[in-house]
């Protein structure tokens, strides 16, 4: 019985580290998503102003 126990403890801690694995690996991606999205997005910005105030015939 108490064997039993043991490997089914074995068995669970090993699923849980494998989604705890899972889950930091996807909680850090999308934490990179979030950060870099944002940037992405007011670089393109800063971008498209500077095309729009200086046309390209004048650079």
């Amino acid at each position: 019985m108490s064997l039993m126990c043991v490997s089914l403890l074995t068995s669970v801690e090993k699923s849980f580290v494998r989604y705890a694995r899972f889950f930091g690996y996807w909680w850090c991606l999308s934490l990179a998503y979030f950060v870099s999205t944002p940037s992405y997005v007011i670089v393109r910005l800063m971008n498209f102003l500077v095309l729009e105030n200086y046309p390209s015939h004048q650079l």
